[in-house]
């Protein structure tokens, strides 16, 4: 488990409206994640989309990165349920009723990996 002191809340970790190439540039060091709202390629408004998709920038322990979308919110009870969608073959995604909560967690509770080989790696998401 993490050092709760070093949980950034999901403000902190959200870059705003931004290209995927600098949510990387800003995602420095390994086993760690920011929040961006992916901008189109196209730079003119007209060809805009009205919504735009909020993405996890995942850099995983071994430095490379992980574009993980969150797909709109599932509503459910009149709740809404965020995940995050990754490759991953957890049986059943994990659901989270706030960004907030979904952040925290995500940094609170790591993965350790063991590879074939022996290595143990920690990520945040599987991968």
């Amino acid at each position: 488990m993490t050092n709760l002191n070093d949980i950034g809340s999901a403000s902190d970790l959200y870059l705003g409206a931004i290209a995927s190439h600098k949510a990387e540039r800003e995602t420095r060091k390994r086993s760690t994640f920011k929040l961006y709202h992916k901008m189109p390629r196209s730079s003119t408004l007209e060809k805009m989309d009205s919504i735009l998709q909020l993405i996890v920038c995942y850099r995983t322990s071994r430095g490379n990165y992980r574009s993980l979308p969150l797909p709109l919110p599932l509503i459910f009870d009149l709740s809404h349920l965020f995940e995050v969608e990754h490759n991953g073959d957890v049986e059943a995604p994990m659901l989270f009723d706030s960004i907030e909560r979904l952040t925290r967690y995500y940094q609170a509770y790591p993965l350790i990996e063991v590879k074939p080989d022996g290595e143990a790696c920690i990520e945040l998401f599987p991968i």
